[in-house]
């Protein structure tokens, strides 16, 4: 039988890989029409249709006498095969009469005849080329270059952030205070009107009253000078407190991302 080390082949992985009995019989009987078919875990292609080679493993005859006799020889045995393995009963003796102790009949013997005789068997190339397995290891490689450059970014620009933040959190305290207008400080400090408004309205969220918050101590040091409760001197030690947290997060995103 042509291809039959294909199917050998099939069963093997299927147990290696504890493939559950009830999607291996779906797959010997209809493994063509499964909406979700199991793939080759290397070579990527239909691994579910493979089973469909079940079929093909039955008694023939090599240029037979009797055509028509010989095709209703091999659907009985197909028959046969399909009613042992996954049935536990033999349906093939209802080719001529009903089961005398089983509910089989000749209709349902001939259904089933019916079904395997108006079913086309062919060789099909699942791969014809070999590239599907190829084509999926260079978009992996491709998927794999990308990410490592997004975290090599990630990481590299970590350090350039802590060091413009405090500009930024310097920022915020001028423009709460009023002292001077966004453009002369936009001017002054080098920094963009964009992300300053989004460092105004960060450092507003009711979500920093949280202790776990990094942006706790900052605020809670501006709100204090607000009221004239806190000294300008506590200033650098909370900017550098709120740096290291906010560094310790970006570093935590990066690993996450890396895992």
């Amino acid at each position: 039988i042509a291809h039959a080390w294909r199917y050998r082949d099939y069963l093997i992985r299927a147990f290696n890989d504890d493939v559950p009995y009830d999607q291996m019989v779906r797959e010997h009987i209809a493994g063509d029409l499964l909406d979700k078919p199991r793939m080759h875990p290397t070579e990527w292609y239909n691994e579910s249709i493979v089973a469909t080679g079940f079929w093909y493993m039955h008694q023939a005859t090599h240029a037979p006498v009797d055509v028509r006799k010989d095709e209703a020889n091999r659907i009985d045995n197909q028959i046969d095969v399909l009613s042992k393995s996954f049935l536990a009963m033999t349906v093939s003796c209802a080719r001529c009469h009903d089961h005398k102790f089983d509910a089989i009949s000749t209709a349902d013997y001939y259904g089933m005849a019916g079904f395997l005789q108006s079913s086309r068997q062919h060789i099909a190339f699942l791969d014809r080329e070999g590239v599907i397995g190829d084509t999926v290891d260079k978009v992996d490689a491709l998927h794999d270059a990308a990410t490592s450059r997004f975290l090599e970014a990630l990481r590299s620009g970590a350090e350039p952030r802590d060091i413009r933040m405090a500009d930024y959190l310097m920022a915020t305290k001028e423009l709460r205070k009023g002292a001077k207008d966004t453009g002369v400080i936009l001017e002054e400090r080098g920094l963009d009107g964009e992300r300053l408004m989004r460092w105004v309205q960060a450092l507003d969220d009711s979500a920093t009253d949280a202790r776990a918050h990094p942006m706790h101590l900052w605020n809670a040091v501006l709100k204090e000078m607000d009221a004239g409760r806190a000294e300008a001197d506590r200033f650098p030690d909370a900017r550098n407190a709120v740096a290291e947290r906010l560094a310790s997060v970006a570093r935590d995103e990066a690993e996450q991302a890396a895992e």
